[in-house]
């Protein structure tokens, strides 16, 4: 019902529009074809102007639909608007019956002598129920893709654009023909050789189905991480500070020495023996700095390449421990000259130091193996 009420108010306004476009066209052209106007022409047109419209009786009046009437929006009625009276009409009208000019919009006053006509009685309308229990028609909503009437939008539809024959002679394609087997110089390998596979008689140069990588290609290999050579042993040092007088037996006399030799290397840093397979002879000669005679050796210790495995420790530092027990003689003073020589083959190491008497810390925590 919105919709309908809608599209009769777009209606009435266009229809609006479209008189006063005709009036203003129809004064234009009235002044330009006339000219200027005498008096009584001017005063006739006024009368003819300010005479109220004709009395349309209630049988023609046009009726408003009611609550329950459906409006047809395609009919002649709701298109077309009611003609109105030409100029020409209303100066016939006026010629056989004269009357006097009112006020625009204002009913004729009667005739001197004539008694006014009673008026008609007005019929109350009927009212239409509001209550929203009234039965209602049902009505199917208008489709909003078909255009409607009145607004300006075609009613026809569109004609679609007919394809065009090609200018020309159509070209034929030619009948397939049968397929051409590739040359020699379009094939990548060697020419397929009829019969059974056998194995080449001798290595290819480049075998069957061999991927030629193009020149501009960069292989990338792969190398397996090498370990860093190990350091070479160069000199023998003996360890002053761990080496020193050493106990054998319970008693509180000092019977021997406990020394530590160390192997380093060109830079002077300490290696360590598990990384070596040592096999070489072992000899430590223990001299008397107090004696002033031709003679001040007082032993001399050798060992073989399996005794100086046995002696390699790790703690309290990494490197050979060597006890000596004193043997026929005895040093005389609290400190004694030693002289350690280890020989492999061709090659040999030396080393000496003065060690004192004195119990070291490396013999309170040594145990022989056993």
């Amino acid at each position: 019902m919105a919709n309908e009420i809608r599209v009769l108010e777009d209606q009435l306004y266009d229809a609006d529009y479209q008189n006063r476009v005709l009036r203003d066209e129809l004064e234009r052209s009235r002044g330009q074809a006339v000219g200027p106007e005498s008096s009584p022409n001017r005063a006739r047109r006024e009368r003819i102007l300010n005479q109220s419209p004709p009395q349309v009786p209630d049988d023609a009046r046009p009726t408003r639909p009611g609550a329950d009437e459906i409006l047809d929006l395609n009919s002649p009625s709701m298109r077309e608007p009611t003609p109105r009276p030409t100029p020409d009409q209303t100066e016939s009208s006026e010629s056989e019956t004269p009357a006097p000019a009112a006020g625009p919009g204002l009913p004729l006053p009667p005739a001197i002598g004539e008694s006014p006509a009673p008026a008609a009685p007005i019929a109350p309308a009927e009212e239409s129920p509001k209550t929203p229990d009234s039965a209602q028609p049902l009505v199917d909503p208008p489709n909003e893709d078909r255009p409607r009437e009145g607004l300006g939008m075609p009613t026809e539809a569109i004609p679609a654009p007919q394809p065009t024959e090609p200018e020309g002679p159509l070209l034929e394609l030619p009948p397939p023909a049968e397929l051409i087997p590739p040359g020699e110089g379009e094939l990548m390998d060697d020419q397929i050789i009829p019969g059974p596979p056998l194995p080449p008689d001798e290595d290819p140069e480049s075998p069957p189905g061999k991927v030629k990588n193009p020149e501009d290609a960069k292989t990338m290999g792969f190398e397996p991480p090498t370990s860093a050579p190990l350091p070479i042993p160069d000199r023998l040092e003996l360890h002053d500070g761990l080496s020193g007088g050493h106990q054998f037996d319970p008693d509180a006399d000092i019977d021997g020495l406990f020394l530590i030799v160390t192997v380093v290397d060109a830079k002077g840093r300490l290696l360590s023996l598990e990384n070596f397979d040592v096999d070489a002879d072992l000899t430590v000669v223990v001299l008397d700095p107090n004696d002033d005679s031709e003679d001040a050796r007082i032993g001399r210790w050798e060992f073989n390449p399996d005794q100086v495995r046995d002696m390699v420790r790790q703690s309290p530092i990494d490197g050979i421990h060597i006890p000596i027990a004193w043997r026929d003689r005895v040093p005389e003073g609290n400190d004694v000259m030693v002289h350690v020589r280890m020989a492999a083959a061709e090659e040999e190491m030396r080393c000496q130091g003065r060690v004192r008497l004195e119990q070291s810390v490396a013999s309170a925590n040594w145990l022989p193996r056993g």
